[in-house]
């Protein structure tokens, strides 16, 4: 499996913690530079994140902290 350019020498926390303020910032941009445009009346943000908390949760649990 390909190692993100950015995961080298990081623990997993700081590598999802760094790659996920990556990924936050971009669409942030992305949603203010759209958001006056009459393409889009609705936008969610964050849709996903009880998701993603579950996920961590049960990785820890499966396979220790």
């Amino acid at each position: 499996m390909a190692r993100h350019p950015h995961a080298v020498g990081l623990l997993p926390a700081e590598f999802v913690n760094e790659s996920g303020q990556e990924e936050d910032r971009d669409a942030a941009r992305k949603i203010q530079a759209s958001a006056t445009s009459p393409a889009n009346t609705h936008f969610t943000f964050g849709y996903f994140e009880k998701a993603i908390v579950n996920f961590h949760q049960h990785l820890a649990l499966h396979l220790g902290d």
